[in-house]
């Protein structure tokens, strides 16, 4: 897969999203990651960019309600990370954007519905685009696989001290 970028985070100006362009620009040059920032509106991406200390990304727009700007943007990438949420409303045509251009989707949600829609829905067209969907990477799912993994260490049958 040839593209500019090998990661564009999309909905870098939300709290989560900043949170990523930081770690993200201290990790990407020692990673050999090109990468850019993504979201609706170039002077809050400008902003984000300026408080970043290093590894400064590269900047696109693209607008939720503008189909041809997502593709425009999903294009450009190896992988796109979507922060933008919540993911039932605002992230369906991310997905088909990202299956149509055999662009890989990660991202943070924790809806449950919106999983199994993916699922139910795009596997086979994501299978033949070869794009791989990810879903619940980090901050919405911590706390149910946290909880997941301290149920299971405390389970008697996994558990032999107990």
């Amino acid at each position: 897969m040839d593209r500019k970028y090998d990661i564009i985070l999309f909905g870098a100006t939300g709290f989560t999203g900043k949170l990523v362009a930081e770690y993200l620009s201290n990790h990407a040059y020692t990673e050999n990651i090109s990468w850019a920032i993504a979201g609706r509106d170039a002077e809050k991406l400008i902003d984000v960019s300026n408080t970043l200390s290093e590894n400064k990304p590269a900047i696109i727009t693209a607008d939720i309600n503008d189909v041809i700007s997502l593709r425009n943007m999903v294009s450009q990438t190896k992988i796109l990370m979507n922060t933008v949420g919540p993911f039932n409303i605002y992230g369906k045509d991310v997905v088909t954007s990202c299956i149509e251009s055999g662009t890989h989707y990660l991202d943070i949600t924790g809806e449950p519905s919106f999983v199994a829609d993916l699922y139910n829905n795009h596997f086979q067209s994501a299978t033949g685009y070869k794009a791989c969907i990810v879903n619940c990477c980090g901050f919405d799912s911590i706390p149910a696989d946290f909880a997941a993994w301290l149920t299971a260490k405390n389970y008697p049958f996994t558990n032999p001290k107990h």
